[in-house]
């Protein structure tokens, strides 16, 4: 009687959908890389990941929720005038043409300003969801300060990577949800930028674009 329904139970937790399916997956820059390079425009500029060492994953393989994400390097100090270190996450999503839409940005973060240049920043950003195939991107205010900063702020979070091709767009006014862009290559050149997916039942309730 016990071993029936033992089997009861087990066929009753095979009809049920399989927690296996929820997972966390890692993709983006393996950070590895050095901070050696740096990218200042005086105006918003978004970048995202285009290729990436060793066939590295560059966008989302799941649905799921980005919770963490890490940066490695820092914003570039000129002189005694601090730069303006603004930036914000989005979630790129692939349209027709070669195009991507904002479809997700998130609060507000800073970089961190000089120290170790090899430092990596850990972000967690809320709310921030993705379907498969969508990209996360790295979206600077630009930074312009006569003076000291006519280019913007030097973020040096990116690493010259012969393997590698960054994504770049910039334009004033014209980075927010429901923008649409092409991005034009930086090759040679990796953000250094690694994300954390939850998917399925990990990642709770995610209400995506």
């Amino acid at each position: 009687m016990r071993l029936a329904a033992a089997a009861l139970v087990a066929v009753a937790a095979a009809a049920l959908p399989s927690v296996a399916e929820a997972g966390i997956i890692k993709f983006g820059s393996s950070l590895n890389a050095p901070a050696n390079k740096a990218e200042a425009h005086p105006v918003d500029a978004v970048f995202w990941a285009n290729k990436l060492p060793g066939g590295a994953r560059v966008s989302a393989p799941e649905r799921g929720k980005v919770t963490t994400i890490k940066l490695k390097g820092s914003a570039v100090k000129h002189g005694s005038t601090d730069p303006v270190t603004l930036f914000h996450f989005q979630i790129l999503h692939p349209i027709a043409g070669g195009k991507v839409k904002v479809s997700l940005t998130s609060g507000p973060f800073h970089v961190p300003v000089g120290g170790n240049q090899n430092r990596i920043t850990t972000y967690h950003p809320v709310n921030l969801c993705a379907k498969k195939g969508d990209f996360v991107a790295f979206n600077d205010v630009g930074g312009y300060k006569a003076g000291k900063y006519p280019k913007g702020t030097p973020f040096r979070v990116f690493s010259s990577v012969p393997a590698a091709t960054t994504n770049f767009f910039s334009k004033a006014g014209a980075t927010g949800n429901n923008r649409e862009f092409k991005g034009a290559p930086h090759v040679g050149e990796e953000l250094l930028m690694r994300m954390t997916l939850a998917t399925g039942q990990d990642a709770g309730y995610c209400r995506t674009h």
